[in-house]
C-alpha cells in the first residue's frame, strides 16, 4: 500500500493548487501536443489571448480552466458523477458528446490494446468500490488515474480528465497534487503504453508515487 506523503489542511491544499495552477494547466494541456508556452497559459488566465495560439489550443487551455475550478469549488465525494462532470469541463465541443461515458468503440494508438466498451453501472461499482477501500487517499487517487486512463471511459480527453480527477481525490483528502510535466512526459508515455498492453499498473504506479507527487513546503521546516 502507498502511504500518504502529504498531510494538508483544505487552505493549505488549496492554496498549493492556485500558485502551481498556471504550471498544472501547462502541463495537462502537453498530453494533447498543445505547442503554447507557459506565458501563453498565463496570458489566457487572465482573459487575454496570444495572438499565435490556435482556437483548438485556446479551446484546451479554457476547458482545462473550467475543469481545474470545479477542482477549487467541489468538495463532494468522488464519483462516476464528479468523474463525468470534469469530462464535461475539459472536453467541451471537442467531440461530439462530452461529459458521459462512451458508447461506441475507439483504439488506442501507440498499443495493441483495445479497450471495452464502458457500462455506466459497473464503471460506478468499481470507482465506489475504490473509494471506500482502505487505500491512501493517494493511491486511490493514482488507481484512478490509471484504471480511467486505460479504460478509456470518455470518447475525447481521457488523460486530462484522470489526472484532474485524480487532482479532486487528493486535494479534498489533503494530500497534495499529482502533476506530469512536459520532461517527464516521455517515460510516462513509454510506461503507459506498456500498462495498456500488459494490464500490469505496478511499474507506472511506482513511477507516480515517486516522481509526480507534490505538497507545500512549510517555512521553517
Amino acid at each position: 500500500m502507498l502511504a500518504d506523503k502529504h498531510h494538508l489542511s483544505p487552505l493549505e491544499n488549496h492554496r498549493l493548487l492556485a500558485v502551481t495552477l498556471p504550471a498544472l494547466i501547462y502541463a495537462n494541456s502537453k498530453f494533447e501536443g498543445v505547442t503554447v508556452s507557459q506565458q501563453d497559459v498565463y496570458s489566457i488566465l487572465d482573459g487575454h489571448q496570444p495572438a499565435t495560439i490556435t482556437p483548438d489550443e485556446l479551446l484546451i487551455i479554457t476547458n482545462l480552466q473550467h475543469a481545474w475550478h470545479l477542482v477549487l469549488t467541489c468538495s463532494a465525494p468522488f464519483s462516476l458523477t464528479m468523474a463525468c462532470r470534469i469530462n464535461a469541463a475539459v472536453a467541451e465541443n471537442e467531440a461530439l458528446v462530452w461529459g458521459q461515458l462512451r458508447d461506441g468503440q475507439i483504439y488506442t494508438e501507440d498499443a495493441k490494446y483495445v479497450p471495452n466498451i464502458p457500462n455506466n453501472t459497473t464503471v460506478s461499482l468499481w470507482i465506489n468500490t475504490l473509494m471506500t477501500s482502505n487505500l491512501s487517499a493517494t493511491e486511490k487517487a493514482l488507481r484512478h488515474m490509471l484504471r480511467a486512463d486505460r479504460e478509456q471511459l470518455f470518447w475525447d480527453g481521457n488523460k486530462r480528465t484522470s489526472i484532474v480527477a485524480a487532482n479532486y481525490i487528493m486535494i479534498n483528502a489533503g494530500t497534495g497534487l499529482v502533476n506530469i510535466t512536459e520532461v517527464q512526459l516521455p517515460e510516462w508515455n513509454r510506461l503507459l503504453t506498456a500498462y495498456y498492453e500488459t494490464g500490469d499498473d505496478a511499474p507506472l504506479l511506482a513511477w507516480l508515487y515517486e516522481n509526480c507527487i507534490h505538497g507545500l513546503t512549510r517555512q521553517g521546516k
